[in-house]
Parts: C-alpha cells; sequence; structure tokens
C-alpha cells in the first residue's frame, strides 16, 4: 500500500520542482539559502550585495509565486 501513496508524493514533488523552476535564478538560490542550506537573511544578503529586505522581499515574492502556481495547476488549469 506505501506504493500507491508514493505515486501522489511523487507527482506533489514534480509539481513543486516545475513551478521552482519557473522562477528567476535569483529567486531560486534565495529560497535554497534559506530552507535547503538554512542561511539566515543577513548573511544571504552580504553574499549577494543586497539589503536583508530585498532578500525577505524576494522570498516572499517567490513563495507567493509558488503557491500560485501550484494552487493553479492543482484546480487542473
Amino acid at each position: 500500500m506505501s506504493h500507491i501513496l508514493s505515486v501522489p508524493v511523487r507527482l506533489e514533488e514534480e509539481r513543486l520542482a516545475d513551478a521552482f523552476a519557473n522562477l528567476p535564478i535569483k529567486r531560486q538560490r534565495i529560497l535554497t539559502m534559506l530552507f535547503v542550506e538554512e542561511r539566515e537573511p543577513e548573511e544571504i544578503a552580504k553574499e549577494l550585495n543586497c539589503s536583508p529586505q530585498h532578500v525577505y522581499d524576494q522570498r516572499y515574492h517567490a513563495l507567493k509565486k509558488l503557491r500560485t502556481e501550484l494552487m493553479e495547476e492543482g484546480d487542473g488549469r
């Protein structure tokens, strides 16, 4: 039965990966640094030569775009 449950999970992961790939490269990098590398916005800002607020703004816009895209796909659009 675990095989049956793994198919929807894989489909969700594919949808997320596709939506992530549609983000601008800088937003992909910021999300990766925040959520995969678990780095602080201040540290990211120093590396990218921008303000911490810019990192927060980019995170907000990236997550909003991912939510929108995933909800649209979920509606069968």
